[in-house]
């Protein structure tokens, strides 16, 4: 049954706040209910996300004035510019991007940071599966962490991470990332934890060692008991592994 009848105004009501958006005029009740839905759980995300940040509808402003906003969207939602938009970030982000690094960090959920209409902020997190104690541990892992180079320093990391760890937690085992010496601190400060123990691949020929990524992986544990100095073994991937 439609949660809006079927004589709904073209444009849609303020719902908790949010200002009225335009709908077409072919636009169905049941499409509205499902518009007026999302909108509604982007706020509730944007509140829990920013916590006591000053923030305008849906954004907050940072200490230097700029007004920016946490957008949360699966790879499917996103349109052909903001797709490419993220890749031109992260591209100029890390100096060795490549095809396979931007093909990990699609098909899972994306946090994007905007200041008006430019992205200078990107993160996601995607499904993978990692061997453990002798389970398959469904894991929420993260990709394509970057913010733009003049824009750092102001929170928008965290405030991705924010996003998407709640995502893990609610729908993960555990969550799992690669990162470098220098971003180890940040994750650590966040309750990421370094996995001590060895770390492997899951091929197409068999287990094989990735010891070159020993001391690179952080998990954030979540209900599943972890020894973080035992065996960790990552699904099958083109690219790098982890």
């Amino acid at each position: 049954m439609p949660l809006i009848p079927r004589d709904a105004p073209a444009v849609a009501p303020s719902v908790m706040g949010l200002p009225p958006f335009a709908v077409r005029p072919e636009v169905g009740a049941d499409e509205l209910a499902d518009r007026v839905i999302l909108s509604v759980l982007a706020r509730w995300l944007t509140r829990d996300v920013f916590g006591d940040h000053e923030r305008s509808p849906g954004g907050r402003r940072c200490d230097d004035g700029a007004m920016t906003e946490v957008r949360i969207a699966h790879t499917a939602e996103l349109d052909t510019a903001t797709r490419e938009a993220a890749r031109a970030l992260l591209d100029e982000v890390f100096e060795d991007m490549t095809d396979h690094d931007w093909e990990h960090a699609l098909g899972g959920v994306h946090a994007l940071v905007w200041e008006e209409a430019e992205l200078i902020g990107h993160a996601s997190v995607i499904q993978r599966r990692l061997l453990h104690g002798g389970r398959a541990l469904r894991t929420g892992y993260v990709e394509g962490v970057g913010v733009r180079a003049d824009r750092r320093k102001r929170g928008h990391g965290a405030a991705m991470m924010e996003a998407l760890e709640r995502v893990v937690r609610g729908a993960y085992d555990l969550g799992a990332l690669g990162t470098s010496d220098e971003a180890a601190k940040f994750y650590a400060a966040r309750g990421w934890r370094l996995w001590r123990g060895p770390t492997s691949a899951l091929t197409p020929v068999g287990i094989a060692r990735t010891a070159a990524e020993d001391g690179c992986i952080h998990v954030l544990p979540l209900a599943v008991p972890l020894d973080l100095s035992g065996e960790l073994t990552c699904d099958w991937r083109d690219g790098d592994l982890w």
